[in-house]
Protein backbone atom coordinates (compact mmCIF):
# COMPACT_ATOMS: atom_id res chain seq x y z
CA UNK A 1 0.00 0.00 0.00
CA UNK A 2 1.49 3.32 -1.22
CA UNK A 3 1.05 5.93 1.51
CA UNK A 4 -0.01 9.72 0.22
CA UNK A 5 -2.04 12.71 1.76
CA UNK A 6 -3.32 16.06 1.16
CA UNK A 7 -3.89 18.77 2.70
CA UNK A 8 -6.81 20.91 3.19
CA UNK A 9 -5.85 23.93 0.97
CA UNK A 10 -9.09 25.49 1.31
CA UNK A 11 -11.39 22.46 0.63
CA UNK A 12 -14.42 21.54 1.83
CA UNK A 13 -14.61 17.92 3.86
CA UNK A 14 -17.35 17.17 1.37
CA UNK A 15 -14.63 17.67 -1.52
CA UNK A 16 -11.81 16.20 0.64
CA UNK A 17 -14.07 12.67 1.18
CA UNK A 18 -14.81 12.76 -2.56
CA UNK A 19 -11.11 13.33 -3.73
CA UNK A 20 -9.89 10.69 -1.29
CA UNK A 21 -12.81 8.26 -2.75
CA UNK A 22 -11.96 8.76 -6.40
CA UNK A 23 -8.17 7.98 -5.65
CA UNK A 24 -8.54 4.99 -3.27
CA UNK A 25 -7.79 7.15 -0.19
CA UNK A 26 -9.03 7.48 3.51
CA UNK A 27 -10.05 10.54 4.87
CA UNK A 28 -8.33 10.59 8.80
CA UNK A 29 -10.00 12.54 11.37
CA UNK A 30 -10.42 12.10 14.86
CA UNK A 31 -13.31 14.28 14.77
CA UNK A 32 -16.56 12.20 15.89
CA UNK A 33 -18.97 14.73 14.19
CA UNK A 34 -17.22 14.79 11.22
CA UNK A 35 -16.29 11.25 10.86
CA UNK A 36 -20.63 10.80 11.05
CA UNK A 37 -21.70 13.15 8.61
CA UNK A 38 -23.69 11.61 5.96
CA UNK A 39 -22.32 11.16 2.59
CA UNK A 40 -18.86 11.09 3.54
CA UNK A 41 -17.18 7.99 2.34
CA UNK A 42 -13.64 6.67 3.05
CA UNK A 43 -13.38 8.16 6.38
CA UNK A 44 -11.01 6.46 9.21
CA UNK A 45 -11.57 7.29 12.81
CA UNK A 46 -8.55 7.56 14.65
CA UNK A 47 -8.92 6.31 18.27
CA UNK A 48 -6.59 8.66 20.55
CA UNK A 49 -4.81 11.81 20.50
CA UNK A 50 -1.11 10.16 21.16
CA UNK A 51 0.80 10.63 17.69
CA UNK A 52 2.97 6.54 17.96
CA UNK A 53 -0.31 5.00 18.66
CA UNK A 54 -2.02 6.61 15.77
CA UNK A 55 0.90 5.69 13.67
CA UNK A 56 0.58 2.16 15.25
CA UNK A 57 -3.02 2.00 14.49
CA UNK A 58 -2.89 3.23 11.41
CA UNK A 59 -0.27 0.48 10.06
CA UNK A 60 -2.16 -2.49 11.79
CA UNK A 61 -5.57 -0.82 10.41
CA UNK A 62 -4.52 -0.33 6.64
CA UNK A 63 -1.45 -3.29 6.40
CA UNK A 64 0.80 -0.37 5.93
CA UNK A 65 4.80 -1.70 5.69
CA UNK A 66 7.58 0.77 6.26
CA UNK A 67 10.40 0.93 3.36
CA UNK A 68 13.38 2.90 5.28
CA UNK A 69 14.56 3.50 1.61
CA UNK A 70 11.51 5.70 1.11
CA UNK A 71 11.90 7.29 4.31
CA UNK A 72 11.57 11.07 3.86
CA UNK A 73 11.35 10.60 -0.02
CA UNK A 74 8.43 13.01 -0.39
CA UNK A 75 7.91 16.66 0.32
CA UNK A 76 6.67 17.42 3.31
CA UNK A 77 4.90 20.26 2.33
CA UNK A 78 2.87 18.66 -1.13
CA UNK A 79 4.27 15.24 -0.96
CA UNK A 80 5.43 15.21 -4.38
CA UNK A 81 8.17 12.35 -4.86
CA UNK A 82 10.03 14.76 -7.82
CA UNK A 83 12.72 15.86 -5.20
CA UNK A 84 15.94 16.55 -6.93
CA UNK A 85 19.72 17.25 -5.58
CA UNK A 86 20.58 20.63 -5.97
CA UNK A 87 23.77 23.20 -6.57
CA UNK A 88 24.26 25.37 -3.53
CA UNK A 89 24.18 28.39 -6.56
CA UNK A 90 20.55 27.61 -7.52
CA UNK A 91 18.95 28.12 -3.97
CA UNK A 92 21.55 30.79 -2.51
CA UNK A 93 18.61 32.90 -2.45
CA UNK A 94 15.92 30.85 -0.60
CA UNK A 95 18.30 29.49 2.26
CA UNK A 96 19.04 31.53 5.05
CA UNK A 97 22.77 32.81 5.10
CA UNK A 98 23.46 30.96 8.09
CA UNK A 99 22.58 27.62 7.08
CA UNK A 100 24.45 27.79 3.73
CA UNK A 101 27.88 28.55 6.12
CA UNK A 102 27.09 24.95 7.43
CA UNK A 103 25.72 23.16 4.89
CA UNK A 104 26.83 22.37 1.20
CA UNK A 105 23.84 19.73 0.17
CA UNK A 106 20.69 20.54 -0.65
CA UNK A 107 17.85 19.07 -2.14
CA UNK A 108 14.84 20.70 -4.20
CA UNK A 109 11.04 19.56 -4.28
CA UNK A 110 9.93 20.22 -8.49
CA UNK A 111 6.18 20.93 -7.74
CA UNK A 112 6.77 23.64 -4.83
CA UNK A 113 9.92 24.38 -4.43
CA UNK A 114 10.61 23.28 -0.84
CA UNK A 115 14.44 23.30 -0.04
CA UNK A 116 15.59 20.62 2.12
CA UNK A 117 19.29 19.94 3.95
CA UNK A 118 20.23 17.65 6.38
CA UNK A 119 20.55 18.90 9.69
CA UNK A 120 21.13 18.65 13.51
CA UNK A 121 17.32 17.67 13.85
CA UNK A 122 17.21 14.98 11.30
CA UNK A 123 19.11 12.10 13.23
CA UNK A 124 16.43 12.44 16.16
CA UNK A 125 13.33 12.97 13.35
CA UNK A 126 14.19 9.81 11.61
CA UNK A 127 14.84 7.95 14.71
CA UNK A 128 11.26 8.94 16.35
CA UNK A 129 9.89 8.28 12.74
CA UNK A 130 11.43 4.98 12.77
CA UNK A 131 10.16 4.34 16.99
CA UNK A 132 6.89 4.74 15.86
CA UNK A 133 6.23 2.77 12.20
CA UNK A 134 8.52 -0.27 13.21
CA UNK A 135 7.67 -0.95 16.75
CA UNK A 136 4.70 -3.11 15.49
CA UNK A 137 6.64 -4.90 12.50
Amino acid sequence: MQVRYSTWKGQTVAQLSDQASKQGRVFLTRDHKLAEQRGLSAVYLLACDDAKQQFQDIQKRFGIRVDKKKLLSRCSQCNSAAIRRVEQAEIEHVVDAKVFKHVNRFWQCQKCDKVFWVGPKLDAAVQNILGMMLDKQ
